[in-house]
C-alpha cells in the first residue's frame, strides 16, 4: 500500500485551524464556567452566565438595592492551597542514578514553584497541565505549567491524556517571539485574551495583545499514516513545523485535576460547588443590611398634600430639621418595621457551615467555642479533613510521578541515561504520617496499588535535603512537609 501523500502547507494550515476552532466551540461551556470561577475568586460575584454564552454582571432590581460582596471563596481556596502545599512528593528508586536525574530536572525547573502555580489553576478551573519537553535553546529538559484555556483534546469524553489521539496546545505569542523561536515571519494582529489581572466590575476581563498571533501545536499519536506520530505547528495561516513527534511515541503533557469527572476530560473545581452558596450568603447579608438601614434611617409615612415632599426627599431628616406640614393634617410619622428576623442570622450561619463542608477544610473556630469539645473530637475532625483532602493530594502525587516518568524518557532519549520507571501511590493517606507498611509486612501488592516503603528506609524530597536508600522500584508518595515521619 502506498503511503499517504502529505497535504500542501496551505491546506494543512487550514485543516489544523479548522480543527482548532471546532474544538474551541465544543468546550465553550467549560470556558464560561472557568471564567465565572475566576470572577467569584476575585470578588466579582454578581456575574452570571447568559444564554448568549457570555459572562456579565447582573443589574440592580432597585436603585437602593444592596449588592455588596462578602467573599468567603477566596479564603476557602487559600486555606485549601495552604493545606495541599504542606504535602510534597518524595521520590525513591532502586537505582540512585534515576533519582539524581529527576532531582536535577526538578531543581533546575523550579518544580516546587511550578506545583504551586499548577495547583492554583486546578483550584480555579478544576484542571491544570504540565508540559515536559526538550528545549532546543537550553539543550536540556524543561517543564512548563499550562492552563486549561490552552489545552484542547480531540474528545471531551476522554478521561485521561492516554485516551486522546491528539491534543492541541494553543497559545498567543508576539510575532517577534515566533520569528525568534521558529524562524518564520507571520502577520501580527490584535488578539483578545482572557485577562484576570485587569478584570474589575467596570472593566471587562478580556484584554488585547497587540502584534500577536495564535500558535497552534497539534500533537498526534502514532497512526497508520504517521507511524512515529506527528507534530504540526501553525501560526498566522503558515506552517511553522510539520514532522514526526520529537519525543518517542508519547505526548508531552500531564493532567492534574482538583476533582475528576466520570466521562469527562476536564475536572471540577471546588469553587463551582461553592458559587450557589456564596450567592445565597451575599443575598442574606445584603437583606440584613437593607433591614438595618430601614431601622437606622426609618421609613416615613406622610399624608398626601400635608407638606413639601421634594424637600423631604432631597434633604431627608437632618438633625434639628424643622418639619412644616399643613394645618389640620396628620404629622409625618415613622413606620414600625419590627425587629430583625432571627431566621436571617440562622441562615447566615448555616450557609457558612455549608461552605466549609464543600471546601473540605472546616475552621476550628466553631468547634473550639464549645467548652465541652474534647481533644479527641478535635483530632477526629482533623483526621476527617485529611481524608477528604486525600483525593486532591493523590492527584498531585500522580501528576508529579508522571512528570518524573517523562523526564526519565527524555533523558534516556537525548542523554542516553539508564532506563527506569517511576510508580506512584494510587492511594494516598493525607494524615500526619506517610503511607507505610508494618515492619513485618512485605510488598505483595500490584504495580497499580500503593507502593509502600519500609519504616527504616530513608527518603529524599524535592529539595534534596535527605539521602535515599530503598529496596524497591522508584515511587512517589505524599509526605507532610512540616511533620515528617521520624526514622528509626
Amino acid at each position: 500500500m502506498k503511503p499517504k501523500k502529505e497535504k500542501p502547507n496551505t491546506d494543512l494550515a487550514a485543516e489544523v485551524t479548522q480543527d482548532f476552532e471546532s474544538r474551541k466551540n465544543a468546550r465553550r461551556a467549560f470556558e464560561l464556567q472557568w471564567q465565572l470561577n475566576a470572577d467569584f475568586l476575585r470578588g466579582l460575584q454578581n456575574n452570571y452566565i447568559t444564554k448568549f454564552d457570555t459572562v456579565v454582571p447582573a443589574g440592580r432590581q432597585f436603585y437602593w438595592q444592596a449588592r455588596e460582596v462578602f467573599n468567603h471563596i477566596k479564603p476557602m481556596v487559600e486555606q485549601r492551597l495552604g493545606k495541599l502545599a504542606s504535602y510534597i512528593p518524595v521520590i525513591g528508586a532502586t537505582n540512585p542514578a534515576l533519582i539524581e536525574i529527576v532531582q536535577f530536572a526538578f531543581v533546575k525547573a523550579g518544580m516546587f514553584n511550578l506545583m504551586q502555580r499548577a495547583q492554583l489553576w486546578a483550584e480555579i478551573t478544576g484542571t491544570c497541565f504540565y508540559k515536559i519537553f526538550w528545549g532546543k535553546q537550553t539543550d536540556d529538559i524543561e517543564i512548563a505549567v499550562c492552563s486549561p484555556f490552552e489545552i484542547y483534546p480531540d474528545q471531551l469524553t476522554a478521561e485521561s491524556i492516554e485516551e486522546c489521539q491528539s491534543i492541541i496546545h494553543a497559545k498567543v505569542y508576539n510575532v517577534r517571539d515566533i520569528e525568534r523561536i521558529w524562524g518564520t515571519v507571520v502577520p501580527g494582529q490584535d488578539i483578545d485574551v482572557f485577562d484576570t489581572a485587569s478584570a474589575t466590575v467596570r472593566k471587562p476581563r478580556h484584554g488585547v495583545m497587540e502584534n500577536a498571533a495564535v500558535v497552534i501545536e497539534r500533537w498526534e499519536r502514532p497512526s497508520h499514516s504517521h507511524p512515529n506520530g506527528r507534530l504540526v505547528v501553525i501560526a498566522g495561516g503558515k506552517v511553522l513545523m510539520n514532522g514526526e513527534l520529537p519525543f518517542v511515541n508519547h505526548l508531552p503533557f500531564v493532567r492534574q485535576c482538583a476533582s475528576t469527572n466520570a466521562g469527562c476530560f476536564y475536572g471540577t473545581s471546588v469553587i463551582e460547588g461553592a458559587i450557589p452558596i456564596q450567592r445565597a450568603y451575599n443575598a442574606v447579608k445584603n437583606r440584613k443590611t437593607e433591614f438595618l438601614n430601614r431601622l437606622a434611617c426609618g421609613v416615613l409615612s406622610v399624608e398626601d398634600g400635608s407638606m413639601d415632599l421634594e424637600s423631604l426627599e432631597n434633604d431627608g431628616l437632618a438633625p434639628g430639621k424643622v418639619l412644616v406640614y399643613r394645618q389640620g393634617t396628620q404629622p409625618p410619622k415613622f413606620v414600625d418595621t419590627g425587629n430583625m428576623p432571627a431566621e436571617l442570622a440562622q441562615e447566615e450561619e448555616r450557609l457558612l457551615r455549608e461552605l466549609e463542608i464543600i471546601s473540605g477544610v472546616a475552621s476550628l473556630y466553631h468547634f473550639t467555642q464549645s467548652p465541652n469539645t474534647s481533644g479527641v473530637a478535635l483530632q477526629t475532625m482533623v483526621e476527617q479533613e485529611n481524608r477528604r483532602m486525600s483525593r486532591a493530594v493523590g492527584e498531585i502525587i500522580r501528576a508529579v510521578g508522571e512528570v518524573a516518568n517523562q523526564i526519565l524518557r527524555l533523558s534516556n532519549q537525548f542523554k542516553a541515561t539508564p532506563k527506569g520507571e517511576v510508580t506512584v501511590t494510587s492511594r494516598c493517606d493525607a494524615s500526619p504520617r506517610a503511607c507505610h507498611c508494618e515492619e513485618d509486612a512485605k510488598a505483595t501488592r500490584s504495580d497499580n496499588a500503593c507502593h509502600c516503603e519500609e519504616p527504616k528506609a530513608t527518603r529524599q524530597s524535592l529539595h534534596g535535603n535527605k539521602p535515599l536508600t530503598s529496596g524497591r522500584d522508584c515511587f512517589v508518595t505524599g509526605v507532610p512537609r512540616n511533620d515528617e515521619r521520624k526514622e528509626n
